[in-house]
């Protein structure tokens, strides 16, 4: 069957054993199978939001349609990897869903004199090493787990968040080394101008 084909149909028989017939389908959001290949981080077995996967199997945000790298933060982090459990129902009171996730993490205290997100600093943000710890790794003394469970994020996104806090976390414009959150899954060009923002104070 060619790569491009959206369904199959055929038998297989191995020498000795009894032939078998099969029908093959191609991956599809939803159908329980996290298929990495056609960009989905996650996949529960259904298109519903907030249930540990959102309804596109955490898949791509089309970088041209984000105005800013704390834009690609929320489509490309939270939304797709942090709202199902810090959202309606929010796991340690910090709820990552827009429109107010910005001013529930910036320069917020958090456990073990940390802060969500400080300013200029990922060394003391509770969610980057959160994400480091499943993503990069370390981090042992750090209490809990790693996040988000079930799926570390790539180590590119992860690095990306962090170059985004220590610019300052501006909601505005794009950071220099933030790169990797406005990349298309396909690799293609964005239409998206990545211009670092002079860092907000």
């Amino acid at each position: 069957m060619e790569s491009s084909a959206t369904s199959g149909r055929g038998t297989l028989a191995g020498s000795g054993a009894r032939a078998s017939r099969f029908v093959a389908t191609t991956s599809r959001c939803g159908d329980g199978i996290a298929d990495a290949g056609r960009g989905e981080r996650c996949d529960d077995g259904n298109l519903a939001n907030d249930d540990g996967c959102d309804a596109r199997c955490g898949g791509c945000v089309d970088p041209a349609t984000l105005s800013s790298t704390w834009a690609a933060v929320q489509a490309n982090v939270f939304d797709r990897a942090c709202t199902a459990c810090h959202g309606d129902q929010p796991t340690a009171g910090l709820d990552l869903r827009a429109p107010g996730s910005y001013t529930a993490i910036l320069d917020v205290a958090a456990a073990a004199g940390l802060y969500q997100v400080k300013r200029g600093d990922h060394a003391q943000s509770l969610v980057w090493l959160k994400m480091a710890k499943s993503s990069i790794g370390g981090l042992d003394d750090l209490p809990g787990g790693g996040m988000p469970f079930g799926f570390p994020l790539p180590r590119a996104i992860v690095e990306a968040f962090g170059a985004w806090i220590d610019a300052g976390a501006p909601m505005d414009g794009y950071v220099l080394g933030a790169e990797a959150l406005l990349v298309p899954c396909d690799g293609a060009k964005s239409g998206a101008s990545t211009e670092p923002s002079t860092p907000a104070n």
